[in-house]
């Protein structure tokens, strides 16, 4: 269940509570058969000021409903996207307990917030699903300002599911379509005008408040009071001060908000002064209860007056106990709604609270009221309260006390992964306080650390480091701590893996064993710099110890415990085992209820078939981690896209794979994460390749702006540096050669260094296609031996049959070195039909092709004539075909039909197309 920031969800039961329907309720039938009649339909608006029976009416005809019904009562608090949703599903728990989990754990999930569509159709999804008919009231929807939660809402009423009943009531009209939704017969509406009491109404309310009801007595309140109830109520309470029921005999005053404060003023002033003070204080509240009203409580300076002598004993002076207040208000009938069945919380009538405010405002100056703030804020923090605690700390003015708030609690917000809270009372804080205190720094940290903006974290370190001498020792050690590992990950990510280490190992002593979180996390990052470093043993002989050791470990902790040995293995180029752990990880975060690791799991299963050439498999389980792409972080989700994109186009299943590009580019424009739409055009790019698009690709290469060549490409499908390469070799003229020789070399470099076997996996062959695009066979054929050996153990076929035919023939080569011949043949077999036949017919030259040679083989390809092929080239009619019949012996073949398909088989000739359709020479 979503709930406030606390464990105690007292607060949270108390906006789900239907107020209690009092003993001097005025039935109104007329206003609930309207309710009856038209409860099929998806929405009922009762829109009116504050006092004119909104509420009452609802819970009134809720009392009497035959269908599962709920109740949220809507606060500031949920004047935010994830928090509504969070209050709108938990409403909805109350009704069906095991509902709504889908859209739960993607408010829980990590990365960003989910995209209003997302959680708008999981939560369509999921409400479509219920059974039977139930009604939810929204009561107070004017403290919703959000354009989104209304867009939301909305959506809910364009598509109504089947079973909702939805009742919004609020002061003013939401900016919902309500023109379209009266056109379409969807709403029901009940104003101001039907609120108001008529005279028999005004009639009945008096006879239950227990006051004469002649005719001229209503009369007159009707016209005063223009059938307002709470104005009724208030004049009653203000008659009853005075002793007379002459309701309206005080002097003449304005308009009816003047009338108002008048009878305030009468009826506050007729009660015990301890009771007017209790009255004034707990104004500033928003729910209390007998130990808060006693907190906030202030005990007059003044004597004893005589209006407070002949009040009862129980009520003089400052020994008057909260509890004897609530029960005075109720007993007096004063404005007070039960918030719960055990009726311990309890609100204010927002009107009456309103003119409570005022005359707070009116008696006691800022300093006074901000005091009364402050003894919430203490009360509240004293109960684990701490978003109520933070709120009056705030309102009191004294930001130091919230922020002391917010470092106290952030701990145990990070180890509840739930650091979007986190982030939302942060943002309450003004920067320079948060640059005087190294909690609040770290916390900042964390957030950065969550959005995967690590760029913004090294400047909060370096601050912090500075004021870390104004802490105490203990403190110190832990928040020392928690620098080493965000250091660690920093020197991670810039590839330098000893200085990685030696910061994380620290981070590992230093960090508290309670700090679930970042220990866990810290040792997540411990694990991949040593696996860089090549410890990869080490590792899983650790991890290892700690899942069988440590079974108790904490949910969030376990999960990493069990998510890190597939991290290592995927980057070790270890598939089968990578798939076997990623196994238990699924398993436990199933059972957790877990989106983001369900979500990661699905994301390394797809990229294992992948690799493995089951591209069905793959296709599979991509479109399943599409699914629940807003669970993962940007990268992994942008990832997911890529794959299932290129396996669709590898299965010939082009409009789905148009269809999973097009939504790549949708999510990274949706994110607008600049890696993102980097990548998504990068897999664009390399999805034209694989068309046979070369100009598309080099029109891409050509446009792209790339951002520096990473340090660590990590273990990604999809890497717009090694696409760059891609292009390069595939345009074969001697200036791109260069430059992916050059390219791919840097690469492979930092990849051994780094022990990342999986993207080695993807250089190596387009290496060796390079090698041999320039005629070094040798150093091609050693260069993709190496990678077929490297390849073998974890199953590795992707990297190899991407480049196309001519890896074929190469690999053909390669086996009769003897490396490898079963894999080898295993690899051959991945390639389509049309490839293995021309390749089994074909045996390797004895003397290769000079580059002239193959220029005019490239264009005999093209099916120019000696003359046409002599004019391009620049040489005689005679010279061409002098190199023709060189060609001819050397490839043994007696025409020039057979010369290309045997260039085709032996990856002489690349079969590629220009626009035109004819196939060119990329060597």
């Amino acid at each position: 269940m979503m709930t406030s920031e606390v464990d105690n969800l007292s607060l949270l039961r108390t906006k789900l509570h239907r107020p209690r329907v009092t003993g001097d309720l005025v039935l109104r039938p007329r206003l609930q058969k309207r309710l009856d009649r038209q409860c099929d339909r998806p929405l009922t608006l009762i829109v009116a000021p504050t006092g004119f029976g909104k509420t009452t009416l609802a819970a009134s005809w809720l009392e009497r409903c035959d269908h599962p019904n709920a109740w949220l009562t809507l606060d500031s608090g949920d004047d935010d996207l994830i928090r509504f949703v969070g209050s709108f599903s938990a409403a909805i728990r109350t009704m069906f307990p095991d509902s709504m989990l889908n859209t739960l754990a993607l408010l829980r999930a990590a990365g960003r917030q989910p995209p209003l569509d997302a959680l708008t159709h999981s939560l369509l999804n999921e409400l479509d699903q219920l059974e039977p008919p139930f009604v939810l009231v929204l009561d107070d929807c004017h403290n919703i300002q959000q354009v989104e939660v209304y867009h939301l809402l909305g959506e809910l009423l364009r598509h109504p599911p089947r079973a909702l009943h939805l009742m919004l009531l609020s002061r003013s009209d939401p900016p919902l379509p309500l023109t379209a939704l009266r056109a379409r017969g969807l709403a029901t509406e009940i104003r101001t005008h039907e609120l108001r009491f008529t005279a028999e109404e005004t009639a009945a309310f008096l006879q239950r408040l227990g006051v004469p009801a002649d005719e001229a007595t209503v009369r007159s309140l009707m016209a005063r009071l223009e059938g307002w109830p709470a104005g009724i109520r208030l004049a009653v309470l203000s008659s009853r001060q005075r002793g007379s029921h002459d309701l309206l005999s005080s002097p003449k005053v304005g308009g009816l908000p003047y009338l108002m404060d008048y009878l305030l003023t009468e009826v506050l002033e007729g009660q015990p002064p301890a009771i007017q003070d209790y009255l004034l204080r707990t104004a500033v509240l928003e729910r209390f209860c007998a130990p808060l009203c006693e907190a906030v409580y202030s005990c007059p300076d003044e004597k004893t007056s005589s209006s407070q002598a002949e009040s009862p004993p129980e009520v003089q002076g400052c020994e008057m106990s909260g509890q004897t207040f609530l029960e005075w208000l109720e007993v007096g009938d004063l404005f007070v709604v039960p918030l719960d069945d055990r009726r311990e919380w309890y609100r204010y009538h927002h009107f009456f609270q309103q003119l409570l405010r005022k005359q707070l405002q009116r008696r006691c100056r800022p300093d006074e009221i901000a005091a009364i703030h402050a003894r919430a804020s203490a009360w509240f923090a004293q109960e684990g309260l701490i978003g109520e605690a933070i709120e009056h700390a705030l309102a009191a003015g004294d930001e130091l006390a919230a922020a002391q708030l917010v470092e106290e609690n952030a701990r145990a917000l990070l180890d509840e992964d739930r650091w979007p809270l986190l982030e939302k009372r942060l943002f309450e804080l003004s920067d320079e306080l948060i640059q005087q205190r190294p909690h609040l720094l770290l916390a900042k940290a964390w957030i950065a650390y969550f959005h995967a903006v690590p760029a913004a974290i090294p400047p909060l370190l370096e601050t912090l480091e500075a004021l870390l001498d104004t802490v105490e020792d203990e403190d110190a050690q832990s928040l020392q701590g928690e620098v080493d590992f965000f250091w660690g990950h920093h020197w991670y990510w810039q590839g330098q893996f000893d200085r990685s280490l030696e910061r994380l190992e620290r981070a590992l002593e230093r960090i508290p064993k309670s700090y679930r979180v970042a220990r866990s996390i810290a040792l997540v990052f411990w694990s991949l710099a040593a696996q860089a470093s090549g410890q990869k043993r080490e590792v899983i002989r650790r991890l290892q110890r700690m899942r069988y050791s440590r079974r108790s470990l904490a949910p969030p902790f376990r999960l990493r415990v069990l998510g890190t040995p597939v991290l290592v293995h995927m980057l070790s180029g270890e598939l089968p085992q990578a798939a076997q752990a990623v196994l238990e990880y699924q398993d436990f975060a199933d059972q957790q209820g877990n989106l983001y690791g369900q979500s990661w799991a699905l994301y390394v299963q797809a990229h294992c078939h992948y690799g493995w050439g089951d591209l069905e498999q793959a296709a599979r389980y991509f479109a399943l981690a599409v699914e629940k792409r807003y669970a993962l972080y940007t990268r992994a989700a942008v990832d997911s896209l890529s794959g299932l994109a290129l396996s669709y186009h590898l299965l010939g299943r082009e409009a789905e794979a148009a269809a999973a590009l097009d939504l790549l580019l949708d999510f990274a424009r949706e994110r607008t994460d600049l890696v993102a739409m980097v990548v998504a055009r990068s897999c664009q790019a390399r999805l034209a390749l694989l068309r046979g698009d070369l100009a598309a690709a080099s029109g891409w290469l050509r446009t792209a702006e790339l951002p520096a060549e990473p340090v660590v490409m990590f273990l990604w499908l999809e890497i717009p540096h090694i696409t760059q390469c891609r292009v390069l070799v595939a345009q074969g003229t001697a200036a791109s050669l260069r430059e992916a020789e050059e390219k791919l070399a840097r690469y492979q470099q930092a990849s051994e260094a780094q022990h990342n076997t999986r993207q080695l996996l993807d250089i190596l062959p387009l290496q060796a296609l390079v090698y041999h695009k320039q005629g070094d066979a040798d150093r091609a054929l050693d260069t993709l031996g190496k990678a077929v050996r490297l390849a073998e153990p974890g199953g590795w076929v992707r990297p190899f049959v991407e480049p196309g035919p001519v890896m074929a023939a190469l690999l053909r080569q390669v086996r009769r070195r003897g490396v490898a011949p079963d894999f080898v043949d295993r690899l051959v077999a991945a390639f389509p039909a049309e490839v293995r036949a021309r390749l089994g017919s074909a045996t390797p030259i004895l003397e290769p092709l000079t580059r002239r040679e193959k220029e005019v083989l490239a264009l005999l390809a093209q099916r120019l004539s000696n003359k046409e092929i002599a004019a391009q080239l620049g040489i005689s009619a005679g010279t061409v075909r002098q190199h023709t019949h060189t060609i001819y012996q050397k490839l043994d073949v007696k025409g020039r039909r057979q010369a290309v398909d045997k260039a085709l088989a032996l990856g002489i000739l690349f079969p590629a197309r220009e626009s035109s359709g004819r196939l060119f020479l990329t060597a």
